[in-house]
């Protein structure tokens, strides 16, 4: 049946199996424990005490006791019973060997990595504790600047030791809040106007040259040749020559663009009106992107004409 005591809960059986090299400093942890609840509850007839022990003990310890008891065993024999048994187990070897191993832990302070060192040095049977303890913190703590404090000065015992890890630990908690502070009250009036943002977001977008059929970048078009580059936009060959680049005949045309042969007339080969087969450049260009549409042959001035072409599509 479950106990409403809540003293109780903070006593959980010991478990002699759990930790063979440690039961000894378990046991007299655990029964230091169970010694501060009896004070508490006000348990002081012995016979009840050495109920109280045999039954949080648990069942693993009672029946090791089971073993050792005689009849007129009371509480102090009994508590004698159960620390001869457990202590010749007791391995002070290994217990300074996980005192060496003791290192302070990320975000642990240095006081309660002492902490933890002095309850594995009572284990130790260290003539001087405070001594070890100074020893193990210069060795095993993450904090650089304690380390060379402790040793510019050799003579510090434990006290001034801790006394100045302190005082490290909190003026860098200070020091942290203000270098933040001032990160980001710099971060903020370094940060560009949000039309200047606007205006920076535009041009690069602007900067990327997309296909005006698909929208997805030019040398997208080009999957056999990946690792190459496009190559800029040779000017057209008819450019700056006395030839047509519509008719094949001579250039200018008498009367305007209108007068032209192949105005109105069709290619045979790519299918598109305004110029011959034999001037056609179908196949050539086919991966640069169509920079003019065929209806902006209607929209260009009559005395200005143009004699080259764009991709497939030639204009007037």
């Amino acid at each position: 049946m479950a106990t409403s005591d809540p003293l109780v809960h903070m006593l959980r059986p010991f478990d002699p199996e759990e930790d063979p090299n440690t039961v000894s400093m378990r046991w007299e942890k655990w029964l230091s424990r169970f010694e501060t609840y009896l004070v508490a509850k006000d348990i002081t007839d012995a016979a009840r005490c050495k109920a109280q022990l045999l039954l949080l003990a648990g069942c693993k310890v009672y029946d090791i006791y089971d073993t050792l008891a005689e009849d007129a065993d009371d509480f102090a024999a009994t508590k004698t019973k159960l620390n001869n048994y457990f202590k010749p187990l007791k391995d002070e070897a290994m217990a300074v060997f996980q005192f060496r191993e003791e290192v302070q832990k990320p975000g642990e302070s240095v006081d309660q990595f002492v902490t933890r060192l002095r309850a594995q040095a009572k284990h130790c049977g260290f003539a001087d504790k405070s001594k070890e303890i100074r020893a193990q913190v210069l060795q095993k703590t993450i904090n650089k600047k304690l380390r060379r404090e402790i040793l510019k000065n050799p003579t510090w015992d434990l006290t001034a030791v801790l006394k100045e890890a302190r005082a490290i630990e909190n003026s860098e908690a200070r020091a942290g809040d203000i270098e933040g502070r001032e990160e980001t009250i710099n971060r903020i009036r370094n940060k560009p106007p949000l039309a200047m943002q606007d205006r920076q977001g535009q041009k690069q977008q602007s900067s990327v040259h997309k296909c005006d059929h698909c929208g997805c970048h030019a040398k997208d078009h080009r999957p056999d040749r990946p690792d190459k580059p496009d190559k800029p936009r040779k000017k057209d060959t008819f450019e700056n020559s006395d030839v047509c680049g519509h008719c094949g005949g001579k250039w200018p045309h008498e009367g305007g663009r209108k007068k032209c042969p192949a105005f109105g007339k069709t290619c045979r080969k790519c299918g598109r009106e305004n110029h011959f087969e034999r001037v056609c450049c179908q196949g050539k260009n086919e991966r640069i992107n169509m920079l003019m549409a065929e209806d902006s042959i209607s929209q260009e001035q009559e005395n200005v004409p143009r004699r080259y072409c764009y991709d497939d599509q030639y204009v007037f």
